[in-house]
């Protein structure tokens, strides 16, 4: 699925952990033999934690440009409804080099880290996100 281009930056799928899903799957699966042979009252409640941890592998990402920072922020499903979402920010002076490659934006940190943004953007949607990262990096 391609990303949804904002004003100020882009949204795409968070890509699941399977560590997450799985956790959620055993717990679900032994909530059922705990409710059918000891009690309903502590084996239903503890199926639907399950599946709740498994929905939370769900949501999106949000890229958002600045004028201080890259802020990226991880929405999962549910806590992201009940919390708010998980945010990671990189600050421009952190940001050694910026490039537009064809297919999209490469940030490379300071500590050595390498982003690929924008994939799977068309190349106008890609020149404007990188022309804001520009922006924001020269104020």
């Amino acid at each position: 699925m391609p990303p949804k281009f904002t004003t100020d930056g882009y949204m795409e799928p968070m890509k699941p952990r399977p560590l997450g899903a799985a956790l959620g799957i055993m717990v679900a699966l032994v909530a059922l033999p705990l409710a059918w042979f000891a009690t309903w009252c502590i084996g239903l409640p503890l199926f639907f934690i399950g599946a709740l941890m498994v929905a939370n592998e769900k949501g999106q990402r949000r890229y958002r440009v600045t004028r201080t920072k890259l802020l990226i922020e991880d929405e999962p499903l549910i806590r992201g409804f009940v919390i708010g979402p998980i945010r990671n920010r990189i600050p421009w002076g952190e940001v050694s080099s910026v490039e537009h490659t064809g297919s999209s934006v490469k940030i490379l940190t300071a500590d050595g880290r390498e982003l690929l943004l924008g994939e799977g953007g068309t190349e106008q949607e890609l020149a404007k996100f990188f022309n804001r990262i520009e922006l924001a990096r020269e104020n």
